[in-house]
């Protein structure tokens, strides 16, 4: 089938099927609304074609050149696209559902309410794309390049980030659930407002990172690294901390209910109007921290040093505090309330 025989084709509303167009030239072919079914493409040069609103089932496009291509609304599969050039392409409200597109060229692509359930991003190159309101489901993308992409309210769940370059990676209300980060460097990163739940972010560092409005609830960040890190309004409710560092870090009105933060170091961390209740704490280091109206209530501070610390109206209450090393100005913080002690004891007859 030429050229011309397919784009009449297409333009008759029929559906292609089993050709076989391995190595065509079809640059800038006019094929939208196309309905293709185990078609061949592989290698073929389909450079800024009009392919939108078309649907891919059991079609090979491995190698593929797809720059440039029109793709908006496009359905992909069951098919592979294996190291296939969709670089600048425009993916607008594509699905791509069973799709393997490992080592796939999408750098500078626009993914907008784009769909990707099943698929296979393993060492793609996704520098400076941009993701607005996209869903990636059961998507590995380890050793992925991200280098200058952004995220805008993006859910991406269970994706395994490790060996992935994130450098100039920014996100922005985005949901990473059950993400897999254990041991990078995420140094300098921007993630502002984004929710990375039951995360494993387990020796992490987040040096200098902006972090503000985001949440790490019941997330694994044992020995992380925030030195220095901007972290006002964070939620880190349920997540262990264990060794984690935040010395010098922005916490104010951050959230650590029920965190283990033991052996962490805050030392000259702001974490003024702090919630830390519940929280275990021990042998944490708190020196030189401004805590300010933080409540610890009902935590575990056994061989906490807060040394230095400034503890002006915070609250102690029911706290337990065995070898604890406080400030010599611990009175001007609030000590266990007796009438909320009895309301928290009490229990039916």
């Amino acid at each position: 089938m030429t050229r011309e025989e397919l784009e009449t084709a297409i333009g008759r509303g029929e559906q292609i099927s089993g050709q076989d167009f391995a190595g065509a030239k079809l640059a800038g072919a006019k094929l939208a609304g196309g309905l293709f079914e185990k078609v061949s493409f592989k290698g073929a040069d389909l450079t800024g074609a009009d392919l939108r609103e078309s649907v891919f089932r059991g079609v090979d496009l491995t190698g593929a050149a797809l720059a440039q291509a029109k793709l908006g609304h496009a359905l992909f599969n069951q098919s592979s696209l294996q190291g296939v050039v969709l670089a600048g392409a425009d993916l607008v409200r594509a699905t791509f559902i069973d799709v393997d597109l490992e080592r796939a060229v999408l750098s500078g692509t626009r993914l907008e309410f784009t769909v990707l359930n099943k698929c296979k991003l393993m060492h793609a190159d996704l520098s400076g794309a941009q993701f607005f309101k996209t869903v990636l489901l059961d998507v590995p993308i380890n050793g992925a390049k991200l280098a200058g992409a952004h995220m805008q309210s993006v859910a991406l769940l269970d994706g395994d980030f490790t060996g992935c370059d994130l450098k100039g990676f920014t996100a922005q209300q985005a949901f990473l659930q059950g993400g897999k980060f254990a041991g990078m460097d995420l140094s300098g990163l921007s993630l502002v407002g984004c929710q990375l739940r039951n995360c494993d972010l387990s020796g992490v560092k987040f040096r200098k990172a902006v972090l503000e409005k985001t949440g790490f609830m019941d997330s694994k960040l044992q020995g992380a690294d925030f030195t220095g890190a901007r972290l006002a309004n964070t939620v880190f409710s349920g997540a262990d901390l264990t060794g984690a560092d935040f010395s010098s870090a922005d916490l104010s009105q951050a959230h650590f209910q029920k965190a283990k933060l033991i052996r962490a170091r805050l030392d000259k961390a702001r974490l003024d109007m702090g919630q830390l209740t519940d929280a275990d704490c021990t042998a944490a280091s708190f020196k030189g921290c401004e805590a300010s109206y933080t409540d610890f209530s009902r935590s575990v501070l056994d061989g906490a040093d807060f040394s230095d610390a400034n503890l002006f109206k915070a609250k102690l209450h029911a706290v337990r505090d065995q070898a604890t090393r406080w400030p010599a100005n611990k009175a001007i913080a609030y000590g266990t309330d007796p009438d909320q002690l009895e309301a928290e004891n009490w229990r039916p007859a």
